[in-house]
């Protein structure tokens, strides 16, 4: 059997697509979405992409982005044979012409194999463009199979009937029977033996994002094993429990938000469990002590004697410390209540953070037992008791102080920020444009990259990067801040951008353009 030429087929392929993102912002159509019962039932992830709407909302329509379409497909025709460069333009003109409905999300799923489901408007156009191909040799010929028509190279195994466009990943020895079996059974697939039956789809079809995601946890901890947080309860597993996320494009903001779902009701309980160390919104009771050009901020509504708990429910924490370790934790953690806030306030040309948190504690002697804890280590050096009443710990060139105020436990290593201990900043991060993001999450985190940038050790050093290096630089610095949160229902991710009217992929694809040179 001839082979196909391996020379660009992959590359042809990532080209082809970008093309395909491009026009699909000129197509539409619509049919019923019975592509998606060709999807495993033992997908263990499964991406939805809406491709017209991220066209859309990158301004692709634009007189502009036109002539950058026309300079791509140029660059494309190069090295290909006169029937396929007929096919790329035609194409370019009208993506219908593919065959393929772009309307409808594509899917991407993992499970034994690596694969793509879309939706097929018309399969003999994709059979005419398939056919153009093959002179320059990056699919073999066309075959018909009992329901489909396949096709295949060194990368990928397409399959397609008149609703359903089957893309696999080939494996290193592609055993041509096998894949056929394989995706026979796929394409025969009903809404009752596909991805439908499970639960965590239908969830997954419910997201309004641009890109939907639906995650196992299994999978994810795989690859990232710290990335684990809590033993699981006896004879649960990791395959029931999906991290189900949605991303959005919106004006000057890419926000991703999702939660863990499962059915398994001992994992629900689980995770009921963990919410309850965070259970209520930030109050922001220490915000107002904050400048507006604090680098980086935490805030968490906590329940201290919750989180105590839940640490030493942990059997690898617990036998990795004393009893008087575990004592002592308990007396700091379980003396928290409300509130803890820690800023990132400044740092010294040679590169030392200053930094002051603040939190809610109910025991006016916490220092006291922090204190007497610390003098029972021989080879510390003991804390030094201020005449107000506060304490300084002295580590190598740093000091530590910390105090309470009423009801307010503080800690800094900043001179200027405990003389001016529990006093309010002008202009404080109230007036930052990321104080919204803080209304109504139990736990946030945020980086301002706009005060980070303005740094002068940042400065001196992004002087000392390459050009190329400095490219990758001027697009970080369109960014305005970044947030990491949680409330009681989604995990959270933004990504908030200076220019706060345009919307954030087209500001992604304007860049794009000009870092490629188109």
């Amino acid at each position: 059997m001839k082979r196909n030429n391996p020379k660009l087929p992959m590359m042809m392929m990532m080209a082809l697509s970008f093309c395909l993102f491009i026009v699909t912002a000129f197509s539409s159509c619509s049919n019923r979405q019975d592509y998606t019962n060709a999807i495993p039932s033992d997908a263990t992830s499964v991406f939805s992409v809406n491709l017209q709407i991220m066209a859309q909302k990158a301004g692709l329509q634009e007189a502009g982005n036109r002539a950058a379409l026309n300079k791509l497909t140029e660059a494309l025709k190069t090295g290909l044979s006169a029937e396929l460069q007929q096919q790329v333009e035609k194409l370019m003109e009208n993506p219908a012409d593919l065959g393929i409905d772009y309307t409808a999300p594509v899917y991407f799923f993992q499970a034994s194999q690596t694969g793509l489901a879309a939706k097929m408007s018309d399969r003999n156009k994709l059979e005419s463009f398939l056919k153009a191909t093959q002179k320059d040799e990056l699919f073999m010929g066309l075959q018909q199979a009992d329901s489909y028509t396949y096709t295949y190279n060194e990368q990928l195994f397409l399959a397609f009937n008149e609703t359903t466009l089957l893309a696999l990943s080939t494996p290193s020895s592609m055993d041509i029977g096998q894949m056929n079996n394989d995706v026979r059974l796929l394409l025969a697939q009903t809404e009752e033996n596909s991805i439908k039956q499970q639960r965590f789809f239908n969830e997954l079809q419910t997201r309004q994002g641009d890109i939907n995601m639906a995650l196992s946890a299994e999978s994810l901890y795989k690859y990232y094993p710290q990335a684990k947080m809590f033993s699981l309860p006896e004879n649960a597993s990791l395959k029931d429990l999906k991290m189900i996320y949605s991303l959005n494009f919106t004006n000057g903001k890419i926000e991703a938000k999702g939660n863990l779902y499962t059915e398994d009701e001992r994992l629900k309980a689980l995770l009921e469990e963990q919410a309850l160390a965070t259970p209520h919104p930030i109050e922001g009771k220490y915000l107002a002590y904050f400048p507006e050009s604090t680098l980086m901020l935490m805030a968490i509504n906590v329940d201290g004697e919750k989180l105590y708990q839940l640490t030493m429910a942990e059997e690898s924490i617990r036998h990795q410390i004393t009893p008087e370790q575990s004592a002592l934790l308990h007396t700091l953690l379980g003396a928290f209540h409300n509130d803890v806030t820690v800023g990132l306030t400044g740092m010294s040309a040679n590169g030392v953070p200053s930094f002051v948190a603040y939190a809610e504690t109910d025991d006016e002697n916490i220092l006291q037992s922090f204190d007497e804890h610390w003098k029972a280590q021989s080879s510390a050096k003991p804390m030094e008791r201020l005449g107000n009443g506060d304490y300084r710990l002295r580590m190598n060139s740093v000091s530590l102080f910390m105090g309470i105020r009423g009801t307010d436990l503080f800690l800094t290593n900043d001179q200027f920020q405990y003389d001016h201990i529990a006093r309010k900043a002008e202009p404080s991060v109230l007036e930052a444009d990321f104080a919204n993001e803080l209304k109504g999450q139990h736990i946030a985190f945020i980086a301002n990259a706009e005060a980070l940038f303005d740094l002068p050790l940042i400065r001196m050093a992004i002087g000392f990067l390459s050009p190329e290096h400095q490219i990758y630089i001027k697009m970080a610095q369109n960014i305005s801040y970044i947030n990491i949160g949680a409330d009681s229902e989604y995990g959270k991710l933004s990504l908030a951008l200076k220019d706060k009217d345009t919307n954030a992929l087209k500001q992604l694809t304007d860049f794009i353009k000009t870092f490629i040179g188109i």
